[in-house]
């Protein structure tokens, strides 16, 4: 019976650790926006790009910069 109930005890420890840990893991998609950003700012400073087409770029690059910033309440 004492056997059991300890089984019982570090399945139960366990669960609790992998349910903490699966907790502070948790992806929100923050580095997948970031990333993006990143990328955007990268294509907009290509030099084969004609101005009008890189302004084009640097303002969708600001709009999701914004976005972020309004989701998150941060800097990306």
């Amino acid at each position: 019976m004492k056997k059991v109930l300890i089984g019982l005890a570090i399945v139960l420890g366990v669960l609790i650790v992998m349910f903490i840990i699966g907790r502070n893991i948790k992806d929100d998609g923050r580095g997948d926006e970031r990333m993006a950003i990143k990328l955007c700012w990268e294509d907009q400073g290509k030099k084969s790009n004609t101005p009008a087409h890189a302004r084009f770029i640097a303002g969708m690059c600001e709009t999701m910069e914004s976005e972020f910033k309004k989701k998150y309440r941060a800097n990306p």
